[in-house]
């Protein structure tokens, strides 16, 4: 009898303890991500009267990816496919579009993220449905929607890069 209270006491205390451990959290530090921060607009990066954007105007690019290719002068307004605007894009929408750091990484929307909404834009401008003229699908900057904008939206969505 005595050996079964013992042995009950024992595997109490030990259950006790390792419940303890349980409740014992992890206190390593935790990282802080540093926020990306914000372009400062160039004054000069404008849409002109060629409708390119100046050469003042920052446009990230992907290097050495197959198949993707860009212009010397990114172009603020897309010809092809033709009438893919209901109404013509305005002047400061256009510079906008010069504007946008990461729009020839897929950010059809200006809004600095990527997501199925810039895709779904794509898809439409391709198939010649009419989008809002502050959308840019033109992801590499030569004024035509086509597969090379593709590889940059989809490449962004299944990879993040």
């Amino acid at each position: 009898m005595k050996k079964i209270v013992i042995s009950i006491i024992l595997l109490g205390t030990i259950l006790f303890v390792a419940s303890s451990f349980n409740n014992i959290k992890a206190t390593s530090p935790t990282p802080t991500k540093t926020p990306t921060p914000t372009p400062t607009i160039n004054p000069l990066c404008v849409c002109n009267t060629q409708n390119t954007c100046t050469s003042q105007c920052r446009f990230d690019k992907y290097t050495g990816v197959t198949g993707i290719t860009y212009p010397a002068l990114t172009k603020c307004t897309v010809t092809s496919p033709a009438g893919l605007y209901p109404t013509p894009a305005t002047a400061a929408q256009k510079t906008d579009w010069c504007h946008r750091p990461n729009r020839t990484k897929g950010d059809a929307t200006g809004e600095e993220s990527v997501i199925m909404t810039d895709y779904f834009y794509y898809v439409q401008a391709l198939y010649g449905h009419k989008i809002p003229a502050s959308i840019n699908v033109d992801f590499n900057g030569d004024g035509i929607v086509n597969a090379i904008d593709r590889l940059i939206i989809v490449r962004r969505l299944t990879t993040g890069l």
